[in-house]
């Protein structure tokens, strides 16, 4: 189980840091980087829960959600409160900065290798979601 949650927590940094290089790229010099990834990171952990909530849903064959009973700005402000505190986590004892210099020497051909795995994985994030909720529409 430690070796399963040690991959995991590798995962985690690996991904952050390749949000953290993309930010660099695309966002400028003079921009929060961190909050940025930490804020585009948020969003595809939300997204990948909201997918795991639509195929709970589908497979359960339940005719109600969560949105039934919770209004709507309810679930968007526990998302930001999610997306925020994910951001304040990560800047903390500048605990991104640590990520950063962990990851950063790592080969051009392994950095690469990486980065497409990281495309993939919030290209399949997205995707998913759209599939699951035209499924769940499907079979409402």
């Amino acid at each position: 189980m430690k070796v399963v949650v040690h991959k995991l927590c590798w995962l985690y940094r690996s991904t952050y840091y390749r949000f953290y290089r993309y930010s660099q790229r695309a966002d400028g010099k003079y921009s929060t980087h961190h909050f940025n990834s930490a804020i585009n990171f948020s969003m595809i952990l939300i997204v990948n829960l909201a997918a795991l909530y639509f195929v709970y849903l589908i497979i359960s064959r339940e005719k109600t959600s969560i949105l039934d009973f919770v209004p709507v700005w309810v679930v968007g402000v526990i998302g930001l409160g999610f997306a925020l505190g994910h951001a304040v986590f990560l800047g903390y004892k500048d605990r991104y900065r640590k990520i950063v210099s962990e990851f950063s020497k790592e080969s051009r051909e392994e950095e690469h290798r990486r980065n497409v795995w990281a495309v993939w994985y919030a290209a399949i994030s997205y995707f998913s979601l759209l599939g699951f909720g035209a499924a769940l529409t499907i079979l409402r």
